[in-house]
């Protein structure tokens, strides 16, 4: 046991302090995953003294002492776009003479790849973006671009929270094409660090085994440096009450890939997190977990971009499994 740990077991009457992020109004748990991998590159949880989750939604880290739980709001601003509540909530626990203040964070429920449609006040204040805008990258700031025109702007946490976005299309909702044709348009751009280029593109519609019959579409798309002929992609199909935004048929999130045979060369770590009864026998919660990182996975082997922000191992099981 570390010396932290040591004197919040054996000091009487002793306060901590749990910081308990929360993510509101969304079903699955990417945030929390890429969260997660942030606070593990960086350290930010050495003096947490129990991680627990609480439910689909909240997930409470518990330190021994008021500044450091303040160090890991500090933190935690500084990744994403978070709504704190420093007045929180206090109790007591007599069985183990604990006094406990609970410090609510709320985090940005937007998440990289999401179809967005902007309030009309945002995308006034963002130089009439829009209103139909993708979410590219997640930091203390939002990253938004129209993929037809590759014009973004950055959202900070102030206006995110007087006006929260609403989320059109996640990744629940990606469909899969394939490319039959592309001519690139522009030169290559760079966007907060990362690579686009536009390019018109003809897509059609395709099932695990066959075409399906739809009419080939063609688009515009950011994706243009990624994209050949022949390669397999995921978009979003902007039928019925989403059409007539200003953007095409259908818009192209990210390259398609097979799920996998082999075992990966690298893995990630997790956080040692204590999960609460309830939520752990709930029905398909394990299934759900092991899916929804699966999918982090992939997206990480398709967005080079992003791999800076990930600490990556090398998978001892890799060459047994050859």
């Amino acid at each position: 046991m570390c010396d932290v740990c040591f004197k919040v077991q054996t000091d009487p009457g002793r306060w901590i302090t749990a910081v308990q992020v929360r993510l509101n109004h969304v079903s699955h748990r990417r945030t929390f995953f890429h969260l997660e991998q942030l606070i593990l590159k960086h350290d930010a949880a050495v003096h947490c003294v129990g991680i627990k989750q609480i439910d689909q939604g909240r997930v409470e880290f518990v330190l021994p002492s008021e500044s450091l739980a303040m160090d890991f709001v500090e933190f935690l601003a500084k990744v994403n776009p978070i709504k704190p509540d420093y007045v929180g909530t206090m109790s007591y626990d007599a069985e183990s003479d604990i006094h406990k203040s609970t410090l609510p964070v709320e985090i940005c429920a937007v998440c990289p790849g999401d179809l967005i449609s902007l309030p009309p006040e945002v995308a006034a204040s963002l130089g009439y973006l829009g209103p139909v805008v993708i979410c590219t990258k997640i930091t203390d700031c939002i990253v938004l671009m129209e993929p037809v025109t590759i014009k973004h702007r950055l959202l900070d946490a102030d206006q995110y929270w007087r006006s929260p976005l609403k989320t059109l299309f996640s990744s629940a909702d990606l469909v899969r094409y394939v490319v039959v044709d592309i001519e690139p348009t522009f030169q290559k751009v760079s966007v907060d660090g990362s690579r686009y280029q536009l390019a018109d593109v003809i897509v059609d519609r395709r099932s695990d085994n066959y075409l399906e019959k739809d009419t080939p579409r063609k688009v515009r798309t950011h994706l243009g440096h990624v994209l050949d002929i022949g390669m397999l992609v995921l978009g979003y199909a902007m039928s019925g009450k989403y059409k007539g935004l200003g953007l095409p048929d259908v818009v192209l999130i990210r390259k398609f890939r097979w799920k996998r045979e082999k075992p990966r060369t690298w893995e990630l770590k997790r956080l040692v997190m204590e999960v609460d009864d309830s939520l752990r026998s709930s029905r398909g919660y394990e299934e759900k977990i092991e899916i929804e990182y699966e999918e982090l996975l992939e997206e990480l082997e398709m967005n080079p971009d992003i791999w800076s922000q990930y600490s990556f191992y090398k998978n001892k099981y890799y060459q047994l499994a050859i």
